[in-house]
């Protein structure tokens, strides 16, 4: 942008550009003297945005200005207690209160060992829901009983260098005679991990399951969201449980983690990828409302210098 100068800058849901985009656009405001406006909702203490809103704290220039969603008199009270009954107490909180809350690094930060384990003592029942992750070593699985708003998460899989008909082969092992409702990563229609030109879709197709997946990828956050208020809503009340046997859905929902400093899962842990075969069904079946986003910006105004 050299050269280029602006007298007015706007940065909407800025929290989640990355720094470097401020750090590109503030030499454009110089020549005019120009001001800046940050839109958006908080994602978090550690996030950038945290420490464009401490600006006002010790720059006479800055100003900082917070708006709940109650505040912007455009949400019924209704609607809003609905949403506390929906999300998890963080989201709601972020969402709806814009408050700025420290997420310890978990992204799964709703799980309870004494809230969320539950051996699940029931009869198979015919049909089973099983999010998928498509990762070549391991190819993971994770099967689900829903009972109406209930998830109960009953068995992991995971093949190491392996591919989907392996996957389907255990599938059909392990629950024959048994209606399969899957929820893959959307990017599989395209992704092959088996030969002869078919896509990891067709070849789930090809075995009878059933495919609800979304005909793009969905945000991360919102997942994670999803999971969480699941996990536990802003009310305490928990849906989803889990068998106390399933060690590694266990370990995954305590480890994965956010990188430091940042609001992006980390990869490199290896947990994402049990973590993301749980994240698309919870994320289909009991997707996270988006709330009203104009009354309940958050906002960071700036002048460049004096006139």
């Amino acid at each position: 942008m050299r050269g280029y100068s602006v007298s007015f800058a706007v940065l909407d849901e800025f929290a989640d550009m990355e720094s470097a985009v401020w750090t590109a656009v503030r030499p454009t405001l110089s020549d005019q003297e120009g001001h800046a406006l940050f839109i958006g909702t908080p994602r978090g203490i550690g996030n950038w945005s945290k420490d464009m809103y401490d600006m006002s704290l010790s720059h006479t220039d800055w100003a900082s200005f917070t708006y709940s969603t109650a505040d912007g008199g455009q949400v019924s009270a209704e609607e809003i207690d609905a949403a506390r009954a929906e999300l998890d107490e963080h989201s709601f909180q972020e969402e709806y209160l814009a408050t700025f809350l420290s997420k310890s690094g978990r992204c799964y930060y709703a799980f309870d060992r004494n809230r969320n384990l539950k051996p699940y003592n029931d009869p198979i029942p015919h049909e089973l829901h099983i999010g998928i992750d498509f990762n070549l070593s391991p190819i993971c699985a994770s099967v689900m009983v829903r009972k109406e708003n209930t998830l109960h998460i009953i068995d992991e899989i995971r093949i190491f260098g392996s591919n989907t008909d392996d996957l389907v082969e255990e599938i059909k092992s392990r629950y024959p005679n048994k209606r399969i409702v899957c929820y893959p990563d959307p990017a599989g229609n395209q992704g092959r991990t088996s030969a002869g030109g078919r896509t990891d879709h067709t070849i789930l197709r090809g075995a009878g399951f059933a495919i609800m997946a979304h005909s793009s990828t969905r945000s991360v956050r919102d997942g994670i969201n999803a999971v969480n208020s699941k996990l536990c809503n802003s009310n305490g009340v928990s849906t989803m449980f889990i068998d106390p046997k399933l060690k590694y859905t266990i370990e995954t929902m305590e480890k994965y983690s956010y990188k430091l400093g940042s609001s992006i899962p980390d990869k490199d842990s290896g947990y994402d990828h049990l973590a993301d075969s749980i994240r698309y069904a919870t994320e289909y079946m009991f997707p996270i409302r988006q709330p009203v986003r104009e009354p309940e910006f958050k906002m960071w105004s700036h002048k460049i210098g004096t006139r």
